[in-house]
């Protein structure tokens, strides 16, 4: 029956028990966006490579092993094969030249396509694989504005990362990375910088002065110290640093004046700059406590003091 709709545009077919796409696919001809995430469907028709007006492919969330050639689809911008049985993504990616959103998560592959020719890719997902490096001709997609390599096997930021200028939001969360270079802090674009659940033990001592960067999570590192210099990042609204081993946080801290949300829970804190944390004009979030103590404070109904000018109960929390 959907055959016959030979002027459909829209085809989303995503969490029921077809297993499988007939070759008549093509049949679609004006056919945009074909969405199968969460089927049973194990492999799609050669004759997808018909569909010349495919925007959106989304395949995630299925058995499909392999793709076939799809390398006609001049017209698609959006690719999703993340949490598919393909273990090996095929070179002819490379020729679908419009695409401007690719998803490769948790393929557990420990490769990539070199992908340089994808020159208006704006948002790459490449999280949950084995990665250990990524492809150096990364650094020429200059357009590309959020980059996840998160939950991989890098032991470092690739230093491809830093040529890629354009880039908004990066996320290297769940990795071996055990250092953060001040390089990190010169991209002119960086506006959200995700490092949680790595091994960075320090910051460097000579961060250059960044006022771009407005999202920093360095929790669950095991972080010993926090230099002051990090506070030369006059940008930052929202900052964790929660589960590390932190016992203090130096002085100058009043001069992130944008900050609306701090976290330090879970740290065995033996001293803070209460008068500089009740200077910052818009702050609305601390949390001092771990989750833990959080709920139990909440089931007590405790009214914490105030900082600043945040006192919701729920948001403010403070143990010295």
């Amino acid at each position: 029956m959907i055959l016959k709709c030979t002027n459909l545009e829209e085809l989303n077919l995503s969490h029921n028990d077809i297993t499988s796409l007939p070759e008549r696919l093509s049949d679609l001809q004006q056919l945009k966006s074909l969405v199968i995430t969460g089927t049973k469907i194990t492999s799609l028709p050669n004759s997808i490579s018909k569909l010349t007006e495919l925007e959106v492919l989304d395949i995630s969330s299925t058995q499909i092993a392999s793709l076939p050639d799809l390398s006609s689809l001049k017209k698609l911008k959006k690719l999703n094969i993340s949490q598919t049985m393909i273990k090996s993504i095929p070179q002819s990616i490379e020729s679908l030249t419009s695409l401007t959103e690719l998803h490769l998560s948790e393929l557990k592959t420990n490769s990539l396509p070199k992908l340089s020719a994808l020159v208006h890719l704006s948002t790459l997902s490449l999280d949950g694989n084995t990665l250990t490096s990524i492809p150096k001709e990364l650094s020429g997609l200059t357009e590309l504005q959020s980059l996840n390599i998160s939950d991989n096997a890098l032991t470092a930021i690739p230093k491809e990362v830093f040529g890629i200028s354009s880039l908004k939001t990066l996320d290297c969360s769940k990795n071996n990375i055990t250092s953060l270079p001040k390089e990190i802090f010169n991209m002119s674009q960086l506006q959200t910088l995700q490092l949680s659940g790595n091994a960075i033990k320090q910051l460097p001592q000579d961060i250059p002065d960044n006022a771009v960067l407005q999202t920093l999570d360095l929790s669950s590192n095991g972080m010993t110290q926090v230099h002051s210099s990090l506070w030369k990042c006059k940008g930052l609204s929202k900052l964790h640093l929660d589960n590390n081993a932190l016992t203090t946080i130096p002085s100058g801290i009043a001069a992130l004046e944008k900050l609306t949300i701090l976290d330090i829970g879970n740290n065995p804190l033996e001293s803070l700059p209460i008068k500089e944390l009740s200077a910052l004009p818009v702050l609305q979030q601390v949390v001092f406590m771990n989750k833990k103590e959080i709920e139990e404070q909440r089931q007590k109904k405790a009214n914490p003091p105030k900082i600043g000018r945040a006192s919701c109960r729920e948001r403010v929390s403070l143990y010295v």
